[in-house]
């Protein structure tokens, strides 16, 4: 197997974030941003304050390059959706990426379960 050289990575990268669909100003910073981060590290809150429902999330409308909104979500409802996008466009455009929850999910005594596919909170406290 042969390494792809700087330039043909580079490449395939800016054609991953146009399948993307997204707008061209976001697919130049992404680009740039790529360049000058090795990894991308997030902290997700997963304390109760995420069950208030005063937020919300975009999707694609009727007519193109449109964005429909939809409200009345939780906290929780926005950032799955916001991380699941990242988590999506990191998978597609190798960047490594990390996520970390900031409460431990089985300190109140809830169990936690590990989704069958993959887990994207991985590792110990001690670990940041």
């Amino acid at each position: 197997m042969t390494s792809s050289s700087p330039k043909s990575a580079l490449r395939a990268l800016h054609e991953n974030l146009a399948l993307l669909g997204l707008p061209p100003g976001l697919i130049s910073s992404s680009y740039i941003s790529y360049q000058h981060c090795d990894s991308r590290v997030w902290l997700l809150d997963n304390s109760a304050r995420m069950k208030a429902r005063d937020s919300h999330v975009g999707r694609p409308g009727k007519e193109p390059g449109s964005v429909e909104r939809l409200g009345g979500l939780t906290r929780w409802d926005e950032l799955r959706d916001c991380v699941s996008f990242h988590a999506g466009m990191a998978a597609r455009c190798w960047i490594p990426s990390t996520y970390w929850l900031v409460n431990d999910p089985t300190s109140h005594g809830t169990e936690w379960e590990v989704s069958e596919g993959y887990t994207l909170c991985r590792g110990s406290p001690n670990d940041v």
